[in-house]
């Protein structure tokens, strides 16, 4: 195994005008990065096409699920269903968002990964959310139990997701590096940069830009 840069992003929900994309080796969206209308979808292309990284990849989320069923509306990235590719050396599993026919897709999660992509994040790591009346409360878990026993069993080196913006951030659990790649806030408005790390054949390093 050589050494790789990733370029992770997740939850633009539309705002790619609004981010400064670093350069890198692999470029991976987990989802969430355009509505399921035909001219998002046209326009996600457009900016996924014009970015200079060798390797893109696109995870699909909760708001375009149509990337799970078609593929082929964005032939700009290699679109991962439940699906592992090795880059480098590098080896990488993609699983989208639970659709009714995918709703136990933990159970395809394979062993002797080194990166696991999704979008929704595991439970009790960076999984929280704000209600949007703080009034009923402090933040909500909205983490998959399942998912996290799979990742433990699996034990990727990095597990790269979104879904809940107000987590993003990253930590180290179990020997683990989890990040949260969400670029959005709350009010679906750019707030975050793209997460950087490069991975190597004995480090995982987080790069700031």
């Amino acid at each position: 195994m050589g050494s790789l840069r990733i370029v992770a992003m997740s939850d633009v929900h539309g705002e790619w005008d609004r981010i400064v994309v670093p350069d890198g080796d692999v470029l991976i969206i987990a989802g969430d990065l355009c509505e399921d209308v035909p001219e998002e979808q046209v326009s996600a292309n457009d900016w996924i096409m014009s970015l200079p990284h060798r390797h893109k990849l696109y995870v699909p989320g909760n708001h375009d699920l149509d990337g799970i069923d078609d593929p082929s509306l964005f032939p700009a990235a290699r679109v991962l269903v439940d699906e592992s590719l090795e880059i480098g050396g590098v080896k990488i599993h993609g699983a989208p968002w639970p659709s009714s026919r995918r709703e136990d897709y933990e159970r395809l999660i394979p062993s002797g990964i080194d990166i696991l992509v999704t979008h929704e994040p595991p439970f009790d790591i960076l999984d929280w959310t704000w209600p949007s009346d703080r009034r009923l409360g402090g933040p909500r878990r909205l983490g998959n139990r399942d998912l996290l026993n799979t990742v433990r069993a699996a034990r990727p080196r990095i597990h790269i997701f979104g879904h809940c913006h107000d987590a993003y951030g990253h930590e180290l659990r179990d020997g683990i590096l989890f990040a949260n790649v969400s670029i959005c806030d709350r009010q679906f408005q750019a707030a975050h940069s793209p997460t950087v790390i490069d991975i190597g054949p004995d480090e995982v390093t987080f790069v700031d830009y």
